[in-house]
């Protein structure tokens, strides 16, 4: 196409002027106003012909040919419409002397003289022809919308004017605000031109919650439950009003806010409205063969209800009523979120009469308002320019272009909101667009170049050395246009499915890759017929695909013109979206929750149900658009990492660091890195080198954390020479439990910092420094004993803090610890678990000379008030103390209360048992196993042995290979080797011992390696007895018999024992009775069998004699136990209960295996005694109650010492004569004038039990 030419141009010489459209009525008023005004305004309703003849008006006044007509549009499809009438107006081919040209579209010629076109084309225009010299006239049609491109097109003619005086510019609008056009022109004339209109009557039925008139959408909220019903009546009165006049069925038009309340008002008008009546839709996404159904003719009553589509876009015909609910959804960018918002907000009272002005074409009409006229006064006058409620980028960057200044200086007719202004440099900014000074870049020219929203040019020239130029167009041209998929209300699943076949998982934009390459493969196979009816069966809009196809072509062209490279190969997912992620990164979102998503600045968004990803819900997500209704939303989105945006984002990155530390793997001070985007938090724990980012800081990081303390990876002398001394006085101080002797931190860091450079903060350069340094001063960081200790150190330390302690013939390690509320705090002691049976608790106590004063004073202070007062001071008492006693001779608190008493103070051993000693005031005792493992630790040897009386070493003291030797099962003869008191073994390398042993268990006769020679000693004796028991099988047959013969002994003893265990616990006892005439238990096959002879003598004999002890045991046990079965009324409840316990403490199910046989004959008497009691109680309750609770106070003092040494491994038979005293006790109590076998008194008992523990 050649530019057109004055030469080219032949203008039609006459002119039809036929018809009668209100505006030819001015004909002659406006061609002399043109031809003697640079500017005039002309204001005219719809239908009053201004955009068809004016363009003709203005040829007729001269215009045209020094330049050609320019005739703007708002809308592309507008701009193809008035070409068309024009061109046939004036009887000339399209695209000839009549042309129009929109983005992708030029039909225009080397003779055109009248050009209809977008105001975006005009804008576009500028960059080539800054003057605008190939127009003489240019008409700006509908201006009173007030879009962006307007607006700025209005203020760049207030500009251009003075330049060119040659210039005719028309601003046509309907009747709204003309006066500004005015005045922002220097009082240009206006013309008002009168429209084809019929009188239309106003109706206000308010709807009983009166909407607020306000911005936004609460006054909306007010009203919607309410507003189905009201529009129902509505229709009912236009249609009562149609009676009342007289008049032939009109066409109803009802106004929506969004296209869901459309949907809402057809159901309820289908379900409630009147009969007969056809209900269609109207808005902007509705598929181009549901809108045609709006502008046919329909066969009865129509009712539209439709979006602000329908104030000045579209003409709906035969409308003889509106119902105006007076609300719309205006689109209105905030700043503050940097989110596109489509509040429902009430319309302005400009767009009310619009409104209203659509029911007056053809006919009078009528139009109901369901709000107030007192609300109607209320609401402002005009709707806020688009200037005042858009981001502002692609006007600025056009600006930057042309070099038009300062925004803020910029003649708008409407001054925009600096917020606004300083939002779209913002943009720009993040685009790439403009420099620090607001300069416009190379990226910003390319971005001008490309006829795209500035975003989406921005994609386009990411995706060229990406390799993924030619998906991006794809998808860009796809976005530029009106989306090719339609979802018609009743067939929405059927569509959703077709067009589910071209989703991809994890991209809403590769939808449109997908699609456009199905389409591609078809056109070579399919006709354009075929083509079409594909389109219609997946849904998909024909003309919007074409329109789509060739905005992709001319985009195509233009980068091939800026040398952008079209890739031929498909491109992989990953360049696709990080082109596309350089016009969106404040469009980025990161998952919060379940569905919720958190937006740059702290917004909260969802992502569109309708999107592929809704369900799925990645971590990170990018979106086309950001879109506020009720809720905010994510539209067309697509999975991306934080990785992309990290890299394209880095001038914009917010950067902060935390935890500083030294690293001694990486031989450098690093710290994490907290990376965020607009308030997106990209990663929060990055690990980074912090020395280039804080030297000083590092530096001293390295010397405090790396040096001071030695945690560094270099082999150097002062650093093995400099430790050694530090742990030296460590030790120390662990041992005497200070902390004062080494200097503290500060002055090892000084000692540092005064000699290493500045330029030292990691251990690279700290070793380059040094290897060059200690060539001349080889000592120069080695410390001495006088940098390290901050006073002398007290003398025998290490007399009184040992560092081993001798134990059953072996030297066990001790380490110290001082740190309070350590678990090691205090002195460890290392014991192998072969040893751990051998440990004397007594030695335990003492601890170590050095420790043994400040626990004897912390002992001291336990004690109660009573006990302290006699001993002030506590300190000096102490210290005497230790100096009167011998260390680790016996028991340190037997020892303690013999030394008091010569002081007069009598403390039982008892009380001390009482007092509450911190941790580091006992040994913590770690065992050690196998390849010197610590088993475990704890302070209580007791606790020790039961928690690890299942590790074989602890419980045998011997190791496996040992344990096999010597272990044997299932014996019924001595079938092995002579037995030694004691084998000596090592387990690992570390010290054991064990004892071997015959043991009865509940799976017979076994021998077993036993950890504690005591308890080995016990069982070898019961072994030893059962070995003889199973050898005199003869014997044990005759006893069986005399056991059967006894009277009503088997019956009687039955409650406790089967016949079979009283056999073998009877004999059993016997041959540890006469075992026990020996002198030493049999460890060898000889002394066994030697032994075994006489036993064998005298087994029989014994066994009879003792036979009538052990029937009368039983007959007094059962006489006894039926007598408490006939007491169980509850006064009895106290005796019968101590009776219970006595019973059970004698334990006749098992008492022949712990008493010897000369005891029987004492329970003969105890079970009688028992009797007797019984026979009293019923006369004798109140002192028998007494004398029981006098009796349970000493039993329970009894039962508790006795498990205290048990659990501290003592030997509990030294208390056994208390515990028999205590059932003589209870004869003198009871069962007088029965004798006892001894004196016995309250007062010899409280003697002994003084002499048992003290």
């Amino acid at each position: 196409m050649s530019l057109p030419s004055a030469l080219a141009r032949v203008i039609p010489e006459n002119i039809d002027w036929s018809g009668d459209l209100p505006v030819l009525a001015e004909r002659e008023r406006l061609q002399a106003a043109i031809e003697s005004n640079q500017v005039i305004i002309v204001a005219g309703e719809t239908g009053s012909g201004k955009t068809t003849q004016l363009p003709k008006i203005c040829l007729a006044a001269g215009r045209g040919r020094a330049g050609m007509i320019g005739h703007t549009q708002p809308r592309r499809i507008a701009a193809r419409t008035v070409a068309q009438r024009i061109a046939d107006e004036l009887g000339t081919t399209l695209g000839q002397g009549v042309g129009f040209k929109v983005r992708f579209s030029d039909q225009t010629a080397a003779e055109t003289y009248l050009k209809v076109m977008t105001d975006g084309v005009l804008l576009a225009e500028l960059s080539r022809d800054r003057l605008l010299r190939a127009y003489d006239t240019l008409i700006i049609d509908e201006a009173h919308e007030r879009s962006l491109n307007i607006d700025f097109l209005l203020g760049y003619l207030k500009t251009l004017l003075p330049q060119r005086p040659d210039l005719r510019v028309i601003i046509t609008s309907a009747t709204i605000d003309v006066e500004r056009f005015s005045q922002h022109f220097t009082g240009a004339p206006v013309f008002i031109v009168e429209g084809r209109s019929f009188p239309v009557e106003m109706m206000y039925a308010p709807i009983s919650a009166e909407p607020s008139g306000g911005d936004e959408d609460d006054g909306y909220e007010l009203i919607e439950e309410a507003l189905p019903r009201a529009v129902v009546e509505a229709v009912d009165q236009c249609i009562a009003y149609e009676r009342e006049h007289k008049r032939a069925n009109g066409d109803i038009l009802v106004f929506a806010s969004s296209e869901r309340e459309i949907r809402q008002l057809a159901d309820n008008l289908r379900r409630f409205g009147p009969p007969h009546c056809e209900i269609l839709p109207l808005y902007s996404r509705l598929s181009v063969a549901e809108q045609q159904k709006v502008f046919s003719q329909g066969k009865g009553r129509r009712i539209v209800i439709a979006t602000n589509v329908a104030e000045t876009s579209l003409t709906v015909p035969n409308i003889h009523f509106v119902i105006d609910p007076g609300f719309a959804r205006i689109s209105r960018y905030s700043y503050r979120s940097k989110v596109q918002r489509l509040p429902i907000e009430a319309v302005s009272q400009a767009s009310a009469n619009q409104r209203a002005g659509r029911c007056g074409r053809i006919a009078p009409g009528l139009c109901i308002r369901l709000y107030s006229e007192a609300d109607f006064l209320g609401r402002r006058e005009f709707t806020d320019p688009e200037i005042q409620r858009t981001n502002l980028a692609a006007v600025i960057l056009q600006m930057q272009l042309l070099k038009l200044g300062d925004i803020n200086d910029f003649p708008f007719l409407d001054r925009p909101d600096s917020r606004l202004v300083n939002d779209g440099l913002r943009l720009l900014d993040e685009l790439g667009a403009l420099d620090a000074e607001l300069r416009i870049t190379a990226i910003g020219k390319q971005l001008a170049q490309l006829p795209l929203d500035p975003r989406l040019a921005r994609m386009v020239i990411a995706a060229a050395p990406l390799g993924a130029l030619h998906e991006v167009l794809v998808i860009v041209s796809a976005l530029s246009v009106q989306d090719p998929r339609e979802r018609p209300h009743d067939k929405q699943q059927a569509a959703d499915e077709r067009h589910a076949q071209f989703r991809h998982e994890d991209s809403d934009f590769l939808f449109f890759v997908n699609l456009w390459q199905v389409l591609a493969e078809q056109k070579s196979e399919l006709t354009e017929r075929q083509r079409r009816e594909f389109a219609r069966k997946h849904f998909l809009s024909w003309m919007r695909l074409r329109e789509w196809r060739e905005t992709y072509r001319q985009l195509t062209q233009q980068c091939e013109r800026m040398n952008l490279r079209v890739n031929r190969e498909p491109a992989p997912y990953e360049p696709i979206h990080r082109a596309m992620l350089t016009g969106l990164l404040s469009q980025i979102a990161h998952k919060t929750e379940e569905r919720e998503y958190q937006a740059p600045r702290n917004q909260k968004a969802l992502i569109f149900p309708g999107s592929v990803l809704s369900k799925k819900g990645p971590p990170w997500v990018m979106a086309a658009e950001l879109v506020e209704t009720h809720r905010v939303y994510l539209r067309l989105v697509a999975k991306i990492t934080p990785e992309w945006i990290e890299h394209l984002a880095q001038p914009w990155l917010k950067r902060s660091y935390s935890e500083p530390h030294w690293r001694r793997k990486q031989g450098r001070v690093m710290a994490y890195e907290q990376s965020a985007l607009f308030g997106l938090i990209l990663h929060s724990r990055l690990l980074v080198n912090y020395e280039p980012i804080a030297r000083v800081e590092s530096r001293e990081i390295f010397i405090r954390d790396a040096l001071v303390t030695g945690d560094i990876s270099i082999k150097a002398a002062f650093l093995k020479h400099n430790q050694a001394l530090i742990d030296d006085v460590t030790r120390i101080e662990d041992k005497t439990r200070r902390r004062d002797l080494l200097v503290d931190e500060h002055t090892l860091y000084s000692f540092y910092e005064q000699r290493i450079p500045a330029d030292v903060a990691s251990q690279k350069s700290f070793e380059d420094w040094r290897h060059s340094i200690e060539k001349t001063e080889p000592k120069v960081l080695f410390l001495t004993p006088e940098d390290v200790l901050a006073k002398a150190a007290a003398e025998n330390t290490e007399q009184d803090f040992p560092d081993t302690i001798a134990i059953a013939g072996h030297e066990l390690a001790l380490s110290y610890h001082f740190e309070p509320g350590h678990d090691a705090d205090g002195v460890t002691l290392r014991i192998p678990a072969g040893l751990l049976h051998e440990v004397s608790e007594d030695r335990l106590d003492w601890l170590v000379p050095g420790l043994l004063a400040d626990k004897i004073e912390a002992m001291l202070r336990g004690l109660p008030k009573s006990y302290r007062r006699q001993l002030v001071p506590l300190p000096d008492t102490a210290a005497q103390l230790v100096d009167q006693l011998d260390f680790a001779e016996g028991n340190l608190r037997q020892a303690l209360s013999a030394a008091l008493r010569q002081r007069g103070v009598l403390i039982e051993r008892t009380v001390w048992d009482e007092v509450e000693l911190a941790p580091h005031f006992m040994f913590n005792m770690a065992v050690v196993g196998a390849s010197r493992q610590v088993l475990a630790t704890a302070r209580d040897i007791a606790k020790l042995r039961i928690s690890l009386s299942s590790q074989p070493e602890a419980a045998t003291g011997s190791a496996p290979e040992t344990r096999r030797q010597w272990e044997r099962s299932d014996i019924a003869s001595w079938s092995f080797p002579d037995l030694p008191e004691a084998i000596d073994t090592d387990v690992d390398g570390m010290p054991a011992r064990a004892f071997p042993a015959l043991q009865l268990g509940p799976q017979g006769l076994a021998l077993k390696l036993m950890a504690n020679a005591a308890q080995a000693q016990q069982a070898h004796e019961v072994g030893v007895a059962e070995l003889m028991r199973l050898a005199c099988a003869g014997e044990q047959k005759t006893i069986a018999s005399a056991l059967k013969k006894s009277a009503g002994l088997l019956l009687q003893s039955a409650r406790w024992l089967p016949q079979a265990a009283l056999e073998q616990q009877f004999t059993l006892s016997v041959i540890r009775h006469l075992l026990a005439q020996t002198l030493a238990m049999p460890r060898t096959n000889e002394a066994f069998q030697s032994e075994l002879k006489r036993i064998r003598a005298l087994l029989v004999p014994a066994a009879l004699e003792q036979l009538p002890v052990l029937n009368d045991i039983f007959s007094k046990a059962h006489q006894a136990y039926r007598a408490i079965e006939g007491l169980s009324q509850p006064v009895y409840g106290l005796a019968l209960k101590d009776l219970h316990s006595q019973l059970e403490a004698l334990d006749l199910s098992n008492f022949m295996m712990q008493c010897p046989l000369p005891r029987w004959r004492h329970y003969v008497r105890y079970l009688h005694a028992a009797c007797l009691r019984l026979e009293k109680l019923p006369h004798n309750i109140g002192r028998d109650e007494l004398a029981s609770v006098e009796l349970q106070g000493l039993w329970q003092q009894w039962a508790t010492l006795v498990q205290r040494t048990k659990e501290r491994g003592g030997d509990a038979s030294a208390l056994d004569e208390y515990r028999w005293l205590l059932e003589e006790y209870r004869i003198s109590l009871f069962a007088q004038p029965m004798k006892t076998a001894e004196p016995v008194s309250a007062k010899r008992l409280a003697k002994l039990w003084q002499a048992l523990t003290h």
